[in-house]
């Protein structure tokens, strides 16, 4: 066997040397792309047409829906199928928008379709609800949004209810958030659903900074407010005629004023490919003889390949009297992983313990700083043993109470008195480039603290006359086929800071305590998020720090279930594993 192989033998881990080349579809093509000789493995996003928006006061269109699919085996210098696509419906003239058309992608014999938007509703019919789609469109005057499908966007929004004659229309739905209900006052439009950000997965140079799938806004009764676009190409809704969807975003068209109007057109569709470098692993022939004789080498086993994975560390304790925010958890995001089998140990970091005050005060241990989150890891089998590590956020500065540990997976901030924000430590798994998140916490001032870092941003510097808010949680769902339970993670702690209290970070962090209330803690970051603690209240002191945010692991992989551990739900063709606590991901052999 060595002659044929050069010594190697075993489980083989396939490699994929893609470099990761983009090829990116606007328009109907027989063959998306011919694979570089290396490339084992693609992504492809496929977003579909948006639906057009209404005329005449009624609700915008919905998004096409977008599918973003991992991992998709293939074969080298191979001519993948053909390219499809979906050109956006048509604005309504006084009447229903039209729905959009269809995208899709051939790649060996299985044809990926995602499903055009649904069209806005008129005031003038026929019909009231929304039509249906990938986003379902807006719907009139006390008509229900369209429905969304399954695993490519969301619902329209329902229009005005108000029997007064005003005839508003909803949002239509997007690939990242339904959308608007025609709000009050009455006569007022939706606003049209979110889009979904791709950008770490295809970059920033497709679609609107790479967010696609905007829903259109709904129609308003002058004066009242018309519905605003949906970020990622959806058309805004207008007093007069709907603005159109953005091209190749797949955006739904905005609805239209008082008759005669027209709504917008849906934007039309696109398709993308990346081709994917991923390592390859396997056993010497020395270690497989070795495991021969001590009966340990595997017969015919079947682990699991081509996983994605987010592993996200506890966030760090937020500081007391006007202390700093904790920082996030740090965040790894892998893509295409085997996992082998057997069963592979979870750990999920705890929480960093809020900085604590002195004697007299709520607390009982005086004068303790805050700590750092624990760590999140995960540990593989295949080919052999690898460990991901996402590391614990660095704890909030607090004045008078020493702090060394405010560097973490994302920084702590640092203390008022001018105190430095921790550094982010979070690094990226060797085999993974790319796929670590942290970002530093923010600096005090000589009278307030910074706030944490997050996953997405640095904690804020705190400015002369309040406390900084805490660092932007980064939204992880387009790693993933299903949703994620909690889909922006690991936000910074927002500082404590006297007369005022910066708003709540996304992603779990905790606020920071505002003065008014004696011996008030900051809010503790949300548990599974990674979310970084709110530091404490100050004047009189004595306010306590929040503990930071446990951590999480979420494994996918395509498929019915194949393993055991976590919460376990099977939907959109993958199996998915959210793990909230210290267990074992059990991968049995066959």
């Amino acid at each position: 066997m060595a002659g044929r192989n050069g010594g190697i033998i075993g489980p083989i881990n396939v490699t994929s040397f893609g470099k990761c080349t983009q090829t990116v579809r606007t328009s109907n093509t027989p063959s998306a792309v011919t694979t570089q000789p290396g490339t084992r493995f693609v992504n492809t996003l496929i977003v579909a047409g948006g639906g057009g928006g209404a005329g005449a006061r009624g609700g915008g269109g919905g998004a096409g829906g977008l599918r973003n699919i991992s991992c998709i085996s293939v074969c080298g210098n191979t001519a993948l199928g053909a390219v499809v696509i979906g050109g956006g419906g048509s604005g309504g003239s006084s009447g229903n928008g039209a729905a959009g058309s269809n995208s899709s992608i051939v790649i060996g014999c299985t044809t990926y379709t995602s499903t055009g938007g649904g069209l806005g509703r008129s005031l003038n019919g026929p019909g009231t609800d929304g039509g249906p789609g990938g986003s379902g469109g807006g719907a009139q005057f006390q008509g229900s949004g369209g429905s969304g499908t399954a695993c490519q966007g969301n619902d329209g929004g329902d229009g005005d209810t108000n029997p007064d004659g005003s005839n508003a229309g909803g949002g239509g739905g997007g690939a990242g958030g339904a959308g608007g209900p025609s709000p009050p006052p009455s006569g007022a439009g939706g606003a049209g659903g979110n889009g979904l950000d791709v950008s770490p997965d295809y970059g920033t140079g497709s679609g609107v900074c790479g967010v696609f799938a905007g829903g259109g806004g709904g129609a308003g009764e002058p004066p009242a407010p018309v519905g605003a676009a949906g970020p990622g190409g959806g058309g805004a809704g207008s007093h007069s005629n709907g603005a159109a969807g953005t091209t190749n975003t797949g955006g739904g068209g905005g609805a239209g004023g008082n008759e005669p109007t027209s709504g917008g057109n849906g934007g039309s569709g696109i398709v993308i490919v990346k081709e994917l470098n991923k390592a390859s692993g396997v056993f010497n022939v020395h270690d497989q003889f070795d495991a021969l004789l001590e009966g340990t080498w595997p017969k015919a086993q079947v682990g699991i390949d081509n996983a994605n994975i987010i592993v996200v560390a506890a966030g760090g304790g937020g500081g007391a009297d006007n202390g700093a925010g904790g920082g996030a958890g740090g965040v790894l995001v892998l893509q295409c992983v085997s996992l082998g089998f057997g069963s592979l140990p979870v750990t999920i970091g705890a929480g960093g313990r809020g900085s604590r005050t002195g004697p007299g005060n709520p607390q009982p241990a005086p004068l303790s700083p805050a700590t750092v989150g624990g760590n999140t890891v995960l540990v593989t089998q295949a080919p052999s043993p690898q460990t991901f590590t996402a590391n614990g956020g660095g704890a909030g500065g607090a004045p008078g109470r020493p702090c060394t540990v405010r560097n973490g997976g994302s920084g702590g901030g640092g203390s008022r008195g001018g105190e430095s924000g921790g550094t982010a430590t979070q690094t990226d798994h060797p085999a993974f480039p790319g796929s670590a998140f942290g970002d530093p916490g923010g600096d005090g001032s000589p009278e307030f603290s910074g706030g944490g870092g997050g996953s997405q941003g640095a904690g804020a510097d705190a400015p002369a006359s309040a406390g900084g808010s805490g660092g932007s949680a980064r939204d992880f769902s387009p790693f993933f086929t299903q949703s994620l339970p909690q889909s922006r993670l690991a936000g910074g702690g927002s500082a404590g800071n006297g007369p005022t209290n910066p708003l709540a970070t996304d992603g779990g962090g905790g606020r920071g305590h505002p003065n008014p209330a004696p011996n008030e803690k900051g809010e503790a970051g949300d548990a599974n998020t990674g979310g970084g603690g709110g530091g404490g209240g100050g004047n009189p002191p004595g306010r306590c720090g929040g503990a930071g945010g446990s951590g999480v692991i979420v494994v996918e992989y395509p498929g019915p279930a194949r393993a055991t551990g976590g919460s376990v739900n099977t939907a959109c063709g993958t199996t998915r594993h959210v793990f909230t606590s210290s267990t074992n991901l059990v991968i049995p052999g066959f």
